[in-house]
């Protein structure tokens, strides 16, 4: 809320400020020569003077690199899909409208004027919902004509042929951002051939001759020459990395790709968003620490007994139950490994669980369900930075301690720190704060249940950092498996044995500032056996996830 605010100050003081700059100059009748170009001059270098606040309050107040304001404003329950989509277009578009018209429009205040008052009647807007004097409903219909009434405003102030020729202009900058083209790069690739068109027709400045200079097509070849600056002699990337977030908010569709069994009692699923999310390049969103809610039927709907006890969920139609992803929040697909109930009356499951019989035997690829989030909290900041305890952590050495299916969130937490690793190549001074060594003790009953080697090193992340060392430890006694004393600390070993303080002084480094150790497990598993030891081993940067 607090970034929503200050991106609004932000973007409404250079509306503000540029109204000012074209009245100053009609006040005193300069509209022509030097006074003009300083005029727009202005106008363009408070663009950028925007957009660097912006990054700078982003920086300072956001902890989630997916969040833009667009994808977490708040929509009503069950909004539309469609129109929840149309809405973000539209107030994206609108966006770079309002810059294209800052760049060109020149001393006319009309514009600027009109263009203040949607912003300005958006916080009014959204203070009242907050309040629950209106709905979001009714916020999200106001703002939308608001901004339509800006743009018939601009059609009705300039000329057709001028309004015909920005909206082209507008579309072709708004599709090359959407992309992901740089916006300092797209600016700058606009201002240079207003520029020179200035110079042009100097002392006087019409838009009928700025639409008789070719600036789409200097615009273009700006693109060009700047991006192969970018290429050859900066570390600076072309191409911003970061995705519209899927997962926010409201509950989203997922739909099945692929369902895989990994384990003696775990399966791999793969889900797919709606195919428009996917084209426009959503991705999940999701960091580690964060876990969401699926939405499955209810088997055991009006059966008063279940698995020979007392059914608490009779009358419950849906179940909401949690499971964390296990690919990093940039990719575009949502995976979970889902531990498998089956119906096993020795075991004292005789019907089996609820949602892992549906998720692992009923549900079809290309079958629907819903899910909910992201929930949790954000504990991992990026580039190796952990919040412990209120404090921020810069860790060298990552430490997993992980029971039973509460592998996934170490999986995660692994996929983003590699992905950081490839994203650091494009910007070599990022190197420097990746996360040098991942250490894995994975808990578990039976030696079948543990996971392949290719979980944690894929094909796909060879020779990316963090080195990655995983135990698989079966605390179940199997005569195939013997007892470990060696003390290597790089590959994949499968022991049996129980979790001591002289297992986890072989797999992990010694205590220290740079260390941060991840328990993910069973509630009984977190706090009954590793609090208590990593405690007694003096290890102090310690976080669960659930």
């Amino acid at each position: 809320m607090l970034l929503r605010r200050a991106h609004n100050l932000i973007f409404v003081s250079r509306l503000v400020f540029v109204f000012l700059c074209a009245w100053c100059i009609n006040r005193y009748n300069a509209v022509a020569g030097w006074p003009l170009w300083t005029m727009m001059t202005l106008c363009q270098l408070s663009v950028f003077a925007q957009m660097r606040l912006a990054d700078l309050a982003t920086a300072w107040l956001r902890d989630d690199t997916h969040e833009t304001l667009v994808s977490t404003m708040p929509y009503w329950e069950h909004c539309p899909k469609w129109v929840e989509s149309m809405f973000r277009t539209w107030y994206s578009a609108s966006q770079i409208y309002t810059t294209v018209t800052i760049i060109i429009a020149g001393p006319g205040m009309d514009l600027y004027f009109v263009m203040i008052l949607p912003y300005q009647l958006y916080s009014v807007l959204m203070t009242f919902v907050r309040k629950g004097v209106i709905s979001s409903r009714t916020c999200h219909v106001t703002y939308f004509w608001s901004l339509w009434q800006s743009w018939i405003c601009g059609f009705m102030l300039r000329s057709p042929r001028f309004f015909i020729q920005t909206q082209f202009l507008q579309i072709l900058i708004y599709c090359t951002r959407v992309y992901g083209l740089n916006k300092y790069v797209l600016w700058i690739g606009l201002c240079i051939p207003v520029q020179l068109s200035l110079f042009h027709t100097w002392p006087t400045r019409s838009g009928q001759e700025l639409l008789d200079y070719p600036t789409m097509s200097t615009m273009i070849l700006m693109w060009l020459v700047l991006g192969i600056g970018l290429k050859f002699f900066t570390s600076t990337p072309l191409f911003d990395s970061r995705h519209a977030r899927y997962v926010e908010a409201r509950p989203k569709r997922l739909i099945l790709r692929s369902r895989e069994k990994v384990s003696s009692t775990l399966y791999h699923l793969r889900f797919d968003f709606p195919w428009f999310f996917r084209w426009q390049g959503y991705s999940s969103g999701l960091q580690p620490g964060q876990h969401v809610k699926l939405l499955c039927k209810n088997a055991s709907q009006g059966l008063k007994l279940w698995n020979g006890h007392g059914n608490l969920e009779m009358s419950v139609e849906h179940l909401s139950r949690s499971y964390t992803p296990i690919n990093s929040s940039k990719e575009p697909t949502v995976d979970f490994i889902v531990k498998y109930y089956p119906s096993d009356s020795s075991a004292g499951f005789a019907d089996g669980g609820r949602a892992s019989k549906l998720l692992c035997e009923e549900l079809k690829e290309g079958d629907e369900v819903w899910l909910s989030g992201p929930h949790g909290g954000k504990v991992y900041r990026g580039n190796g930075n952990f919040l412990v305890d209120g404090r921020v952590i810069k860790a060298d050495s990552i430490c997993a301690l992980a029971g039973g299916s509460g592998i996934t969130p170490v999986l995660s937490l692994l996929r983003q720190c590699r992905e950081e690793c490839r994203a650091s190549y494009k910007n070599p001074a990022a190197q420097q704060d990746l996360v040098k060594e991942f250490s894995v003790i994975h808990a578990m009953r039976s030696d079948d249940e543990r996971l392949s080697p290719m979980w944690y090193t894929p094909i796909t992340e060879l020779g990316l950092a963090p080195r990655c060392t995983v135990t698989s430890l079966a605390t179940k006694e199997d005569p195939a498996l013997k007892r470990q004393t060696s003390t290597p600390r790089e590959g994949m070993l499968a022991r049996y044995g129980k979790l001591s303080t002289s297992v986890v002084e072989e797999i992990f480094p010694a205590p220290s500032e740079n260390v941060v150790v991840v328990i993910c497990g069973p509630k009984g598993f977190v706090d009954e056996a590793c609090l208590p030891l990593l405690r007694e081993m003096n290890y102090t940067n310690v976080i669960t996830m659930w």
